[in-house]
């Protein structure tokens, strides 16, 4: 609905340009009225991940231009969500600083705090979500026997009291280098930039994941004022529109 009341808003504003190219009132509620909707295409993100495990809240945040002009861009809350016991012996929380390292099959490295692991049908770990394969200090890991294949607290992968690799946790000194592939894996912007080994103020919980960390009731407040702000600059165009359209009949009149 808010996107089919733009296309129209805009529409009549394409059309406008042909008699006021340089229509201010127009073009600082149409900038206004672009960014309200991107903040709220993210709130929804929000909502419709607020039961994803390992999501991370995105927020949209208005910056000035060099022109002078107010453009919005988004950033995600990396904080720590709430645990949720499962009991499965693969499900792993970081409980502090870090990311599970994980890989696509075409080899791309991606980062998420999602720790649902289940075994493919070539006995390697992999995210329950998106089929990623977990990767380990060894690289991917591979479990031939479940049943006698336990997780310790330091990651470490252990086979009837033999260490068979250890589950690689990423952290970054700056999170602003991490870019959405969605909402629970992140990707390094840039090459060749090299991550943090475990961090020693954090550790695992076993049989535990991490849930969302957005909040449901909040991201409703925001949705009802976005909508304001949203109906707000959609009068403000309709009724410049309007005296335009006055104007320029009264012109044709004399």
């Amino acid at each position: 609905m808010m996107q089919a009341s733009v296309v129209l808003i805009f529409s009549m504003i394409v059309l406008s340009n042909y008699v006021y190219a340089n229509e201010k009132t127009i073009e600082i509620a149409s900038n206004s009225l672009q960014r309200t909707e991107y903040k709220y295409k993210l709130l929804m993100d929000n909502m419709v991940n607020a039961k994803t495990p390992g999501y991370r809240e995105v927020s949209a945040k208005d910056e000035m231009t060099r022109r002078g002009d107010v453009e919005s861009s988004s950033y995600y809350n990396y904080s720590q969500g709430e645990f949720i016991h499962t009991s499965r012996k693969f499900d792993v929380a970081i409980e502090g600083k870090g990311f599970f390292t994980v890989a696509t099959k075409e080899g791309t490295l991606l980062y998420t705090r999602d720790g649902r692991f289940t075994l493919d049908s070539e006995n390697r770990l992999c995210t329950y979500s998106q089929n990623f394969l977990v990767m380990g200090e060894l690289g991917p890991i591979i479990i031939n026997e479940p049943d006698n294949t336990s997780i310790t607290e330091t990651g470490k992968i252990v086979k009837e009291d033999f260490v068979v690799d250890k589950l690689k946790i990423s952290s970054f000194k700056d999170l602003t280098v991490l870019a959405p592939a969605n909402g629970s894996f992140f990707y390094v912007k840039y090459d060749n930039y090299s991550t943090i080994d475990f961090a020693e103020d954090s550790k695992l919980k076993i049989g535990y994941i991490e849930g969302p960390n957005t909040n449901l009731s909040r991201q409703l407040s925001d949705i009802a004022q976005v909508q304001k702000k949203y109906d707000a600059d959609s009068r403000v165009i309709q009724f410049r529109l309007k005296s335009m359209s006055s104007s320029l009949e009264m012109g044709k009149i004399q």
